[in-house]
C-alpha cells in the first residue's frame, strides 16, 4: 500500500464565528444545499431535551457570520432525550433529520416550526450517522452502536419502516454516505472495514473494503463520485477507487485490500487518530480532523500523478477536539465546531493558494514543523487571544501584514476577526523566543498584553488566532 510524501505551505487566512441564539453547546451541524441555512443540534438545555435550531444565512455577503435570530423547529417537549449525534438537510431543504444516543431519528420540517413529522424507533443502539439521498427527500440512511444500518422512507410513518436492513458489520457504524447519484451507500465501522451497499435493492454488501488498522470514523465522497475517502482511529485517510468501472471489476468479489492511496493525516504521537474526513466541493482540498484540536486542510488535486499530499493549512488548539466539520458548499470556508460553547467558528483560507515548499525527503517528511498555539483565556469565558510574541514582534508583523479577505462579524460584533498565520515552522519560532529572551522591554510588553487582555475580556470579544 503506498504512502504519501507530505510537503507543506505557509499562509494567512481570516476567522469567524457564527452564533446559534441559544445557550446550549453545539457539537453536530450541517449546511443545506445552497449554504444558505445552517441546523444544528443542541445539548441539553434548561427544559431537559435536546433539541435543534436552523439559523439563516440569507445573503452572498453573510455567508460566514451571524445570521438573524433563527427557526428553532424542536419543540421541548418533542426533542431527543439523549445527545443528538448527527442531523442533515434533505436534498430539497424542506426536511431536517436528526439522531442521537436516545436510539431514535426524528424528521422534522424545515420550513415551519413544529414537533417532529415522524420518529423513528427501530434502532437498539445510539445511532450516531445519517445520511440523505442527494437527490430525493424521502430516502434517508442511518447507522448504529450495533452495526445496523437502515434505509428509511421519510414520507411515511413509522409502521411502514425501515425499508431496507443493511447487514455485515460487526461493529458500531460511525459514518454513512450516498454517493453523489445516489445508487450505492458506503459505511465505516469499528470492524475497521468500509462497505459498498445497494440501495435500491438491498442484500449483501456489494464490496468490503479492507485496508485500515483501526475503527473506522468517517468516510466522504469525492463529489463526482469517482472516489471514496475514509478516516481511521490508525490516523491515515485512506482514498478507494468507487468509479463504475472499479465496482464492476471486482466480478462478485466482495472483498478488496486495493487502494489508491493512503495519507497520514493525524500520525504524530500527540495525534494518533483521525476522526472526520470531508471533501471540498471542487474536489481538490480534503479537511481531516485529529485528536489533538487540530484540524489539516490538504490539496490533493494531483495525489494520483504526484504521490504527494500538500499539507495548506494547520488549525490548531480549535477546542474540545472538535466534533463536527464541513466546506461551505461555494468551497471557500471551513466550518467546525470549537468546543463546548454556542458557536461554530468559519475559517476562510486566502483568496490564493499559498505556494508549498519543496517535497520533504522520505528521511524528513513524518517530522511536521509545529505550529504555534494561542493563548487560552481562564475557563471563564471562551474567549481566545492573540499571543504576545505575535503582536509584539515587527518581524511576524512583517510576515503576517499581507491583505485578506474578511469574514462578516456575528451579531454583537463579539469578535475582531484575526489574522491566522498557519504552520510558520522551526525557524520562527526559534527567532520568536531568542526575540522575546533578549528583548530588554519584554515587562513592559507584558503588562500592556495584560491590560490589552482585560479590555478583550471586558468587550466579550470572541475570537481566535490560530498560529
Amino acid at each position: 500500500m503506498p504512502k504519501i510524501s507530505i510537503t507543506e505551505a505557509s499562509d494567512a487566512g481570516t476567522l469567524a464565528s457564527i452564533y446559534t441564539n441559544q445557550t446550549s453547546s453545539v457539537h453536530e451541524f450541517a449546511y443545506n444545499k445552497d449554504g444558505t441555512r445552517m441546523v444544528f443540534g443542541l445539548d441539553k438545555g434548561y427544559e431537559d431535551f435536546y433539541s435543534i435550531v436552523i439559523i439563516e444565512l440569507p445573503s452572498t455577503e453573510n455567508l460566514y457570520g451571524i445570521g438573524p435570530e433563527g427557526v428553532r423547529i424542536s419543540r421541548v417537549d418533542d426533542g431527543h432525550s439523549k445527545s443528538i449525534k448527527s442531523v442533515r438537510f434533505s436534498n430539497s431543504g424542506t426536511q431536517v433529520a436528526s439522531a442521537g444516543n436516545d436510539n431514535t431519528i426524528k424528521i422534522w420540517d424545515a420550513v415551519n416550526a413544529g414537533p417532529a413529522l415522524n420518529t423513528y424507533a427501530d434502532h437498539k443502539g445510539d445511532v450516531f450517522t445519517l445520511s440523505y439521498h442527494p437527490l430525493r427527500d424521502d430516502r434517508l440512511a442511518s447507522g448504529d452502536r450495533f452495526g445496523t444500518i437502515y434505509i428509511w422512507d421519510t414520507s411515511k410513518p413509522a409502521d411502514n419502516n425501515p425499508i431496507l436492513h443493511l447487514n455485515g458489520h460487526k461493529d458500531e457504524v460511525k459514518s454513512v454516505r450516498y454517493s453523489p447519484d445516489g445508487k450505492y451507500l458506503a459505511s465505516g465501522s469499528y470492524d475497521f472495514g468500509v462497505r459498498l451497499w445497494d440501495t435500491v435493492n438491498g442484500g449483501p454488501s456489494i464490496i468490503k473494503f479492507l485496508g485500515h488498522q483501526g475503527g473506522i470514523n468517517s468516510v466522504a465522497y469525492r463529489p463526482d463520485g469517482q472516489r471514496l475517502a475514509s478516516c481511521s482511529s490508525d490516523g491515515t485517510v485512506i482514498i478507494w477507487d468507487t468509479s463504475n468501472a472499479a465496482i464492476a471489476n471486482f466480478n462478485n468479489i466482495t472483498t478488496s485490500i486495493k487502494t489508491v492511496v493512503t495519507i497520514d493525516v493525524h500520525t504524530e504521537d500527540n495525534d494518533k487518530e483521525c476522526k472526520q474526513v470531508e471533501y471540498s466541493p471542487d474536489g481538490k482540498l480534503i479537511a481531516t480532523e485529529g485528536q489533538a484540536d487540530t484540524i489539516k486542510i490538504w490539496n490533493i488535486e494531483d495525489i494520483e500523478q504526484t504521490a504527494s499530499a500538500k499539507l495548506m493549512w494547520t488549525l490548531t488548539d480549535v477546542g474540545g477536539g472538535g466534533q463536527d466539520l464541513s466546506f461551505h458548499p461555494n468551497g471557500k470556508a471551513l466550518a467546525f465546531d470549537g468546543g463546548d460553547d454556542a458557536y461554530v467558528w468559519i475559517f476562510e483560507p486566502p483568496t490564493s493558494l499559498p505556494t508549498p515548499s519543496p517535497t520533504l525527503s522520505p528521511a524528513l517528511s513524518p517530522t511536521l514543523s509545529p505550529t504555534l498555539s494561542p493563548t487560552r483565556s481562564p475557563p471563564t469565558a471562551r474567549t481566545f487571544r492573540p499571543t504576545a510574541s505575535l503582536s509584539s514582534v515587527p518581524e511576524l508583523d512583517a510576515l503576517t501584514s499581507s491583505p485578506h479577505s474578511s469574514l462578516t462579524k456575528d451579531a454583537a460584533n463579539r469578535g475582531d476577526l484575526w489574522k491566522v498565520s498557519v504552520g510558520l515552522g522551526v525557524p520562527l519560532l526559534i527567532i520568536v523566543v531568542l526575540l522575546l529572551i533578549f528583548n530588554p522591554r519584554t515587562e513592559e510588553k507584558e503588562d500592556t498584553q495584560q491590560s490589552s487582555d482585560t479590555e478583550i475580556e471586558e468587550s466579550r470579544i470572541n475570537a481566535l488566532t490560530l498560529s
